[in-house]
């Protein structure tokens, strides 16, 4: 097999070589030079941000934290505000983001150089509170949550009566956690909108324990006030349509309905803790616990 030596590039090609690169690199460059200038002229840049719906959130804040993001380059190069670059979903998202307190964030462009950004701002749903020893009543650490058990913000003291308190695992709650699953979350409070609606039975706070159980302390019983703080307590893993249930079926039976009626003040505990058991217990002279056997009713 014979040898074949490596072609040579002769003297003129090596020239020629050389003059189509620095031909390319200098249109390369007249081409990042002239879109510079384009990009940065007034008419291609962002010319305002508005912003509405804000109603906790400075303007000033959103503002200051766009015009951080709007000010660095892309590919080191290209001013991110100019209007080709602008993303007003992506930066609706870092906003949403950035500030806990906001629940949606719509962004677009309007008039080719405008950017909009309507804000919605999470709603207080409930209050939730690290179950756990306190000097006093004020020392409370508590959080609210909005429509979707998102903790977005630290709450002040309330006393009794303002909201229900849920008193819940010291660790499960922190600010851009969620406090529940969205079902579990959405189910507890189906529950409690069941048993008002249904069975006039009000709340002041609930307490979820680590070792499982749930208790939810009654306020109002049949229009009643109560001072005993009786409550309901069920088992977590109880289904919540297994506690309407159980709930409904206590309901019909003779003795309680008589009790309840006559006296729901004086009521103790509803215990739901043990399958195919409903147990209640009223305030006596003598205190007398009730078992009822589902199976029997």
């Amino acid at each position: 097999m014979r040898y074949r030596k490596p072609r040579q590039h002769t003297r003129k090609e090596k020239i020629r070589r050389k003059k189509r690169f620095f031909l390319i690199s200098f249109l390369l460059v007249v081409i990042c030079v002239n879109m510079l200038y384009i990009l940065n002229h007034p008419f291609l840049k962002l010319k305002e941000i508005q912003i509405s719906g804000n109603e906790t959130i400075l303007e000033q804040d959103i503002q200051d934290f766009l015009s951080l993001n709007l000010e660095k380059k892309f590919l080191f190069l290209f001013p991110k505000n100019a209007i080709v670059f602008v993303n007003p979903q992506s930066l609706a998202r870092s906003v949403e983001n950035h500030f806990p307190r906001i629940y949606a964030v719509e962004g677009k462009i309007i008039d080719g150089n405008i950017l909009t950004l309507n804000i919605e701002e999470r709603e207080p749903h409930s209050l939730w509170c690290r179950n756990k020893s306190y000097e006093n009543d004020f020392d409370e650490e508590c959080f609210f949550a909005d429509q979707r058990g998102y903790i977005y913000s630290r709450a002040p003291y309330f006393s009794e009566g303002v909201f229900e308190k849920i008193y819940t695992n010291p660790e499960a709650l922190e600010i851009g956690k969620e406090v529940l699953d969205k079902k579990d979350f959405s189910d507890f409070f189906d529950l409690i909108k069941y048993l008002e609606e249904k069975h006039k039975m009000f709340f002041t706070q609930f307490l979820m324990q680590e070792n499982g159980g749930t208790k939810l302390y009654f306020s109002l019983l049949e229009d009643r006030l109560v001072e005993q703080e009786p409550f309901l307590i069920y088992d977590q893993l109880i289904s919540y349509e297994q506690l309407k249930e159980n709930m409904k079926l206590l309901r019909k039976v003779k003795s309680f309905q008589k009790e309840f009626r006559e006296r729901p003040s004086d009521l103790i505990m509803i215990d739901f803790r043990i399958p195919n058991q409903l147990r209640y217990t009223f305030k006596q002279k003598q205190e007398n616990d009730t078992n009822i056997s589902k199976n029997n009713e």
